[in-house]
């Protein structure tokens, strides 16, 4: 294969991780719709109150018994450009996703319960991390990677769920640190360095990533590991 050969079927490969290869129902828009709805209303209604701190998970937190946050610092977020950036990520990967994951209402179930347990794992790597931490996460970024992950293993219509270790998961995931490697450098090589937060946990979208890439396909009807299209 010729250096250009090689960079066309990288470039495709990356594409897939946001398309099928048929086109996505309406229908399949619906629950990260919904989803993007409840975080900004959640979001609008707390402003005046001071923002959402309190909906923040850590090992703090947790070591005072305020186990609700580890649930509701999915439903969180510090700021506008925060929520807007999660809200985006939610309406590219939603529909995608959830038009592999059958017909609803089973489709919508999975959707939203790949989506809690990736948030519920990007919280034990960020907890786990950081037993004693007391500064608060909030985000839906650990449970939106989740989505990410399990997105990246879905292969073209026709053919089989893609392993771990197969060539076209492995163009994908380089592909997609390389495109966003001045990114991580910032957001997640300097603060472990300077051992500071900088705003981002990284630990919790690392989590989430490797909960649905690892995990993930556990939520996928039968018909999609076994390469068919999902009823």
């Amino acid at each position: 294969m010729t250096e250009r050969e090689r960079a066309f079927d990288t470039a495709a490969d990356e594409q897939d991780v946001f398309s099928i290869s048929w086109p996505v129902p309406r229908a399949a828009h619906l629950p990260g719709g919904l989803l993007i709805a409840v975080l900004a209303v959640l979001w609008i209604t707390h402003i005046r109150s001071g923002g959402m701190a309190d909906w923040g998970v850590s090992g703090a937190t947790i070591a005072e018994g305020r186990f609700s946050t580890i649930f509701l610092h999915m439903f969180a977020h510090g700021g506008a450009a925060h929520i807007a950036m999660n809200s985006l990520a939610l309406l590219v990967l939603s529909g995608p996703l959830v038009a592999r994951l059958g017909r609803p209402p089973g489709s919508w179930l999975r959707y939203f319960a790949l989506f809690l347990a990736s948030g519920l794992a990007g919280v034990a790597v960020y907890v786990g991390l950081h037993p004693h931490g007391v500064v608060p996460m909030v985000g839906a970024s650990g449970a939106i990677y989740g989505l990410l992950g399990l997105l990246i293993r879905l292969p073209p219509e026709g053919e089989r769920l893609m392993p771990v270790l197969s060539q076209r998961t492995k163009r994908i995931v380089i592909g997609l640190v390389k495109s966003n490697i001045w990114l991580i450098v910032i957001l997640a090589v300097l603060p472990i360095l300077f051992g500071q937060s900088a705003g981002l946990a990284w630990e919790a979208h690392l989590g989430g990533f490797l909960f649905g890439l690892l995990v993930g396909p556990i939520f996928l009807p039968r018909a999609t590991v076994a390469g068919l299209r999902p009823d």
